[in-house]
């Protein structure tokens, strides 16, 4: 899924909070999770960003 579909189904789930993951794990899934984050705060909706191998509180 790319970035805009991604956008896409956080409006159809409705969704107030989201965690992108499994982005660049491989070629054909190759995204930018900034470029996500950017579109979805302009929908109102809190993006995390993990870093790479840390642990977060959700």
């Amino acid at each position: 899924m790319d970035v805009d579909g991604a956008v896409e189904a956080l409006k159809l789930l409705k969704v107030k909070n989201a965690i992108p993951m499994h982005y660049n794990t491989f070629p054909p899934i190759k995204a930018d999770p900034v470029e996500f984050q950017q579109k979805a705060e302009k929908l109102g909706i809190v993006v995390t960003i993990p870093e790479i191998e840390k642990t977060f509180k959700v």
